[in-house]
């Protein structure tokens, strides 16, 4: 529920391009969180960051920090040639 809530704060602070929690196959109940940073790892410091400043991000931490087991982060990067060969859809537009 406190997640719902506070949603807002995820996307005003993060380039959120997708959320899922499963409730069938595979890991049940694993929140999964996918963004994309358009400026690199520098974006996403700077992000986080802010987030460390942000009072509501902090209460909402606070509020479902005792419900999480675990939490992992994963860091892709697109290969560059994906976002320049013609007729492949990249992440950039």
């Amino acid at each position: 529920k406190a997640t719902t809530i506070n949603a807002h704060l995820r996307k005003c602070l993060t380039p959120l391009r997708m959320f899922s929690f499963p409730e069938t196959g595979g890991l049940l109940n694993v929140a999964t969180h996918l963004y994309y940073f358009e400026g690199g790892f520098e974006e996403r410091n700077q992000r986080r960051t802010q987030m460390g400043e942000s009072a509501d991000w902090k209460g909402y931490l606070k509020t479902v920090k005792p419900c999480m087991i675990n939490q992992k982060s994963t860091i892709f990067v697109e290969a560059p040639l994906v976002a320049e060969t013609e007729k492949v859809c990249g992440l950039k537009a």
